[in-house]
């Protein structure tokens, strides 16, 4: 009994729709908006991280693409989710990597 109640919270962690979290994520870090926007629109969770706490903010500032941040950011993205690896923001992580326009997007 004690092992099916560890199964079962194990896979309470699992984001409800994997296929739309994924999509969702590779929306974000090819910078595809018409996707990003259907995800969103369909009720995709903008906030569901990876097994490292990234999430598509954090794909889509990492891979310097503003505008999808801008979407993700008014779609209530969270700003200060730190990843697990690099202990980095979005905002942080875009610095780092020199993406100006991201920046300034988050910033705004």
């Amino acid at each position: 009994m004690i092992a099916l109640a560890l199964l079962c919270s194990a896979f309470a962690s699992i984001p409800q729709d994997r296929d739309l979290t994924e999509a969702l994520w590779e929306a974000a870090k090819t910078g595809d908006l018409d996707a990003l926007a259907a995800l969103v629109e369909e009720g995709a969770d903008v906030n569901v991280r990876t097994e490292f706490d990234a999430t598509a903010l954090y794909f889509a500032a990492s891979n310097d693409h503003p505008e999808a941040c801008a979407l993700l950011a008014d779609a209530g993205a969270d700003l200060d989710v730190a990843d697990s690896f690099y202990d980095n923001t979005p905002i942080g992580m875009a610095g780092w990597l020199v993406h100006g326009d991201c920046v300034r997007v988050l910033i705004d």
